[in-house]
């Protein structure tokens, strides 16, 4: 059980008949004031077991989704939700989900008029997170004096460059 947040003040959370919430914690367990929420809002809370934490907070006329937030962002996590279910994670949980979902992809893109080297610095903005560039060399130019390998435009390919991101910024790479 949570003491006043301040003295005369009700500690808890009240919900309004407009959905606005006021709350008055201290020191409260992060799981027992979820577990408050999701009572007074009449919402579907399922918390993972690696969210953790207490507590102390006075809000007055924020929505629900504004105070979960408030609530949840110091001690490390944030909420999802999906149907009539708020699911609540650590931010690292979060993470993993997102990174799950949206697996990198890798695209062989094959340059026309532009080197890859060009290529690489105006395509490394757009990458995103987890996201790579690797380029092809460079093709060598000029005659050398060795006899046994007197050609120049060695690997005179055409450039190209290999992109490792999520799909969203392949397409938009392309």
């Amino acid at each position: 059980a949570a003491e006043p947040a301040l003295p005369g003040m009700q500690t808890g959370v009240r919900i309004s008949e407009t959905g606005n919430v006021e709350l008055h914690v201290e020191e409260m367990s992060l799981a027992n004031l979820l577990r408050l929420l999701s009572l007074e809002g009449k919402r579907n809370i399922i918390a993972s077991p690696k969210v953790k934490g207490t507590v102390t907070a006075n809000l007055y006329n924020v929505t629900f989704e504004q105070a979960l937030q408030a609530v949840l962002t110091p001690n490390g996590a944030g909420f999802q939700t999906t149907g009539n279910f708020i699911y609540v994670y650590t931010n690292e949980e979060l993470a993993d989900m997102v990174s799950t979902a949206n697996p990198l992809g890798t695209r062989v893109f094959t340059l026309n008029y532009l080197s890859a080297a060009d290529a690489k610095s105006y395509i490394t903005p757009l990458l995103g997170e987890g996201g790579v560039v690797a380029v092809s060399p460079p093709a060598e130019s000029g005659l050398k004096s060795d006899p046994n390998a007197g050609g120049g435009q060695a690997s005179a390919l055409q450039d190209f460059i290999l992109v490792t991101a999520l799909p969203r910024n392949l397409k938009e790479i392309e």
